[in-house]
């Protein structure tokens, strides 16, 4: 079984390559520079780049096999960004699938001011003979500490407007705009099909479209939209966005305050189309705007989806291989909480998890209880999982959950002084208690929205319940996602310890 999961997991990349306004193949394409793949294949795009100088302190998060490459960027003064980074690299792995072709994953910025940060993702996978080319955008708001997708650069009520433009561009370049239009209704890639959002140098819109999106080939198509015509459908965060790329400067490295609603939709509300709707003039009279943006998170829309979190404690094991291979095969993400001891005999199933784009946490070093530890102990076991983490996936862990779930003011004060939240359940299946799989699947499937449950990736019990567990979720109307998914990255807050989905009144504990 490790050997299939493995191959399950081992996909490929390249750089994305892209020409405005057509599709290309990207085999008939010179590779671009090894010094800057990321960087390359942005500006064939049409995108403006912009130095990475002018990112506060940044490095790469890199993880890397024989057929995977997988790079973004961290910043460690603006933990939402590097949140968002970490999310959006687990969603493209996981989009993967059972790709056994190679697989590329970069980077480069596209945005840079005072303020706001670009960051355009490209993607390659597949076989030298068939690869298929993505891209994403994720756009950072320093004043609201928000990470968006692209629809976050539009005012709500005019996403419309947009698409009739971008369908007439498809029309001129031969596309199909009815698939054109089907894209832009969707999420953007990695979640969904929809495009990517950044700026020529000029201050043109380029609107980028993954690969067999829009166009059978497996190259990216891109669209330009004139900067008199995208002027009237940003936002004030995308005329910001537009600026930090025509007329880029070092950006600050500091966030305003905590996370704050989408300025653009204070108080959102359900409406009969079942999109939110918000009053444009207040108590004026005037007439509701009516958001029909798709997604503008880089995570799930959970204030909409009935979302739930699965996690694993103790691992990684044989058993973890198991369940990240049913992960798999439901298309779904979880959370896995690593033990330092287990990554002292192997940190093979480590690997495998990354690979897999799933939530990697810490449950410390050694299963002991924190509270009675000193703050040099605590402190020690924190570091010593957080090395060998960083290590193998390329990322220190942003989430932590202490043995037993155990913890006090002064246990979160450290974790939070290593740039983690901690997590700990709101449902508690007792699998290593029943050690029934049966049971394990009926505590697991009680849940309510926003509920993050416990279970052990070390029982073969708990391994054999995840598949009916995922279908009866699925058959209930649940979303399955990591923790880090829960909610918008930011929620999750360093040195504050949850049991349920920030957006509930009540998920701190």
């Amino acid at each position: 079984m490790r050997d299939q999961v493995r191959a399950l997991m081992l996909t490929t990349v390249a750089i994305v390559v892209m020409v405005a306004g057509c599709a290309i193949d990207p085999t008939s394409r010179t590779s671009p520079s090894p010094a800057a793949p990321g960087t390359a294949a942005v500006e064939q795009s049409g995108y403006a780049t912009v130095p990475r100088t002018l990112l506060p302190a940044v490095t790469d998060m890199a993880f890397a096999t024989d057929r995977v490459s997988a790079k973004v960027p961290t910043i460690t003064t603006l933990r939402t960004l590097t949140t968002a980074m970490a999310v959006v690299r687990g969603q493209f792995l996981r989009a993967r699938g059972a790709d056994s072709g190679t697989f590329t994953l970069d980077w480069a910025p596209i945005g840079s001011n005072v303020d706001t940060i670009g960051i355009a993702l490209t993607v390659q996978s597949g076989s030298d003979q068939d690869r298929t080319s993505k891209v994403s955008a994720v756009w950072f708001d320093n004043r609201t500490n928000r990470s968006v997708a692209s629809p976050g650069l539009v005012r709500p009520g005019y996403w419309q407007q947009l698409t009739d433009r971008i369908q007439q561009l498809a029309v001129a370049r031969k596309l199909d705009p009815n698939r054109v239009a089907a894209s832009l209704r969707d999420q953007p890639a990695p979640l969904g099909t929809g495009p990517a959002l950044g700026f020529a140098k000029n201050g043109d819109l380029i609107v980028s479209f993954s690969g067999r999106t829009v166009a059978d080939g497996g190259g990216t198509v891109s669209l330009t939209v004139p900067g008199a015509d995208a002027v009237l459908v940003l936002n004030e965060f995308g005329l910001r966005a537009r600026s930090s790329a025509t007329n880029p400067v070092a950006n600050s490295g500091l966030v305003a305050g905590p996370l704050q609603p989408d300025p653009d939709l204070p108080t959102p509300s359900p409406t009969p189309s079942g999109r939110s709707a918000s009053p444009s003039g207040g108590t004026s009279g005037q007439p509701a705007v009516v958001d029909d943006r798709p997604n503008t998170q880089v995570t799930p829309d959970c204030r909409r989806s009935r979302c739930v979190a699965l996690t694993f404690d103790d691992g990684p094991t044989n058993e973890t291989l198991t369940i990240v291979g049913h992960l798999q095969a439901a298309g779904v993400g979880a959370t896995f909480f690593v033990l330092g001891d287990v990554l002292r005999k192997s940190t093979g199933p480590l690997g495998v998890l990354a690979g897999a784009g799933m939530d990697v946490g810490s449950h410390t070093w050694q299963h002991v209880s924190m509270p009675g530890r000193s703050d040099a102990e605590v402190t020690e076991q924190l570091r010593r999982n957080a090395e060998v983490i960083e290590k193998v996936t390329g990322m220190p862990p942003l989430l932590v959950r202490p043995p037993y779930g155990a913890k006090d003011a002064r246990v979160a004060g450290i974790v939070g002084g290593q740039g983690a939240a901690i997590v700990n359940w709101s449902v508690d299946t007792l699998d290593w208690q029943s050690r029934d799989t049966a049971k394990t699947v009926l505590a697991a499937t009680k849940v309510d929205a926003g509920d993050i449950i416990l279970m052990h990736d070390i029982y073969p019990t708990t391994a054999a319940a995840v598949p009916e567990i995922l279908a009866t979720l699925k058959q209930k109307g649940f979303l399955v996602v990591p923790v880090s998914e829960l909610a918008p990255p930011g929620s999750f807050m360093a040195g504050v310890s949850y049991c349920s989905s920030p957006l509930r009144k009540n998920a701190k504990c």
